[in-house]
């Protein structure tokens, strides 16, 4: 029975999550667990876990069960005190406070207890675990702060420590404070517990000018923490690697939600990876186990959009416009005309062609859309087109803006085009793309007209500027009649009468001719 205990200077590391997601993720692998609840102060494992599996929270718990090993000086039975929540899965817990007065008055006995049975116990406790339940691991979820409990929790049961903290200074001058305190009571005890540091809820956003977003440096926040946790230590080795698990907005929406439940698919989430990777370190002999677990959980890119520039930059290279503009296809289109040898407008015509069938969706969405809006009042078309280019201006594929330049007429500019990206004049231009995706988003804007969208390489390319800076590409356009609506507005002009002028006498009179 492997034992490991978790605990945090401060409160809100995430500590009780992580103690509850490796059990769960244990319990995957159909491996035994038993989690005892040591903060007896703030008690709620039971209650997240009461979140996940539909179970009663039994009244008694740890602090009855300590109180009376001092009483009578005979360890109880552990199975009046223990829930199993699933299959191999068993949790003691502190008690039930929500519920039962007596709790807080048990609670003060333990003042008692820390000075006179605490350590006798917790070795007993041990013992009667690994003989009566008999689970492969055993997890401690240590209270935050500095207490005598997480001392024995550390010293006397555990094999192995993990430590969480935040980037704040206070949390890691605090773990700092735990680790050299731990140090001291494994000297006493003249036993070596590996220690793990997990850094939590670090967000990923990035930071810089609008020309180039880089990373607020992860890896310099790392060393800076690793320096603050092991200052004053006799031992730094002994603190290992610093690990990192990611902040996950939904994790904190309410307590129903785990990255790796027991059964079914993991999230989506790139905190999936880091909960395994964690693992991983803290139990090595089933660390493939996890990779396993992570394996079909997409990687998970955060881009940083900058909205001024239209450019969604990936932090992994600082190279933009990389949601969309992927460079093995860019190359596999280069390699497929270069070998197919077609001339320049074939080519692109069927770029256009499949900017066009690239629309379709977004298209009928904005046609959908805008019918819903026209109930309400008439839009004009010019509102429609900026509404357009906004949407289209934060999804990576550059900084759209549109002009009117006459009623049927006008311009769309594309700054930062996603397609001319790092490409020289001497590359495939493939701007056709754009004009048959422009052309068919206009299509909805001017209902029953045919668009035209025009774009001049040597004029109107940015790919072919002479200026290092320029990236910006112009499409013209000119919305004309659709064959059927010309039709339909011929017949219309013949059905109505026309009214004429003669002059009689002097007075004008009207008469219509049919």
């Amino acid at each position: 029975m492997k034992t490991i205990a978790v605990h945090s200077y401060k409160g809100g590391t995430g500590r009780t999550l992580l103690v509850t997601q490796l059990a769960i993720a244990l319990g995957r692998l159909r491996k035994s667990v038993v989690v005892v609840d040591l903060d007896v102060d703030s008690p709620g494992l039971l209650h997240r876990f009461q979140s996940l599996f539909n179970f009663v929270v039994p009244a008694n718990g740890l602090v009855r069960h300590a109180t009376d090993f001092e009483a009578t000086g005979t360890l109880p039975s552990l199975r009046p005190y223990t829930v199993t929540v699933a299959a191999g899965l068993h949790i003691l817990g502190p008690g039930n406070a929500f519920e039962r007065h007596g709790y807080w008055r048990e609670l003060l006995q333990l003042q008692s207890f820390e000075r006179n049975s605490a350590a006798p116990y917790f070795r007993q406790l041990k013992r009667a675990i690994e003989k009566d339940i008999g689970p492969d691991y055993l997890l401690l979820d240590a209270p935050s702060g500095l207490s005598r409990l997480v001392g024995f929790a550390s010293t006397l049961m555990a094999d192995m420590v993990c430590c969480l903290s935040t980037f704040e200074l206070d949390s890691l001058q605090g773990t700092n404070l735990i680790v050299r305190e731990n140090e001291e009571l494994i000297e006493l005890q003249q036993t070596v517990t590996p220690t793990r540091i997990v850094l939590t809820r670090y967000p990923e956003y990035y930071e810089g000018e609008n020309s180039l977003v880089r990373a607020t440096g992860l890896a310099t926040a790392l060393e800076e923490a690793r320096a603050t946790i092991t200052s004053r230590l006799k031992r730094p080795s002994a603190v290992g690697p610093l690990l990192t698990i990611r902040s996950e907005p939904r994790l904190q929406m309410g307590e129903g939600t785990i990255p790796i439940p027991l059964r079914g698919s993991p999230l989506r989430s790139g905190v999936v990876k880091d909960y395994c990777r964690v693992f991983g370190e803290l139990i090595p002999e089933l660390a493939s186990r996890f990779d396993e677990m992570k394996a079909d959980v997409p990687e998970i890119r955060t881009f940083n959009l900058n909205e001024e520039s239209g450019k969604m930059i990936n932090p992994a290279d600082n190279s933009w416009n990389v949601a969309f503009r992927v460079d093995t296809l860019l190359g596999f289109v280069d390699s497929l005309v270069a070998n197919a040898g077609a001339p320049a407008e074939v080519v692109a015509d069927a770029l256009h062609r499949a900017g066009y069938a690239a629309a379709a969706n977004f298209s009928e969405f904005l046609r959908e859309a805008w019918a819903v809006g026209a109930k309400g009042g008439k839009a004009t078309v010019a509102k429609r087109l900026q509404e357009w280019c906004g949407f289209d201006s934060r999804v990576g594929f550059g900084r759209f803006e549109g002009h009117l330049l006459g009623r049927y007429s006008g311009e769309v500019v594309v700054t930062n085009n996603f397609l001319i990206a790092e490409r020289t004049p001497k590359d495939l231009n493939l701007c056709g793309f754009m004009s048959g995706y422009i052309c068919r988003i206009l299509e909805v804007l001017y209902p029953d007209r045919v668009v035209k969208v025009t774009h001049d390489l040597r004029s109107d390319c940015g790919q072919y500027s002479r200026a290092k800076t320029q990236s910006a590409c112009r499409f013209l356009y000119f919305a004309r009649l659709s064959s059927s609506a010309e039709e339909r507005l011929t017949r219309s002009e013949a059905r109505r009468p026309r009214t004429v002028k003669a002059k009689t006498k002097g007075v004008t009179k009207r008469r219509n001719r049919a």
